[in-house]
């Protein structure tokens, strides 16, 4: 899904990472990016990362391009 759905994420040329938000325990914490993929395409999205046993793994993401541009999902 991911090779199909979201090609910038897999191949890209350039990632910028935003501003960075955690909750008052630094337990949860919002990643904003810009990735600009192998065919040109710019894309924005946010990370949710959560703190488990001692590191941070990616809970979910919000945002991208699913399908072809101009394309409802």
């Amino acid at each position: 899904m991911l090779e199909s759905s979201y090609p910038q994420f897999l191949r890209y040329r350039s990632l910028e990472i935003g501003e960075a938000r955690s909750d008052a325990r630094a337990r949860r914490v919002m990643v904003s990016v810009t990735v600009t993929g192998e065919d040109g395409v710019t894309v924005q999205a946010t990370y949710l990362l959560i703190k488990e046993d001692g590191k941070f793994r990616v809970e979910s993401v919000f945002g991208g391009q699913f399908g072809e541009p101009g394309e409802v999902a």
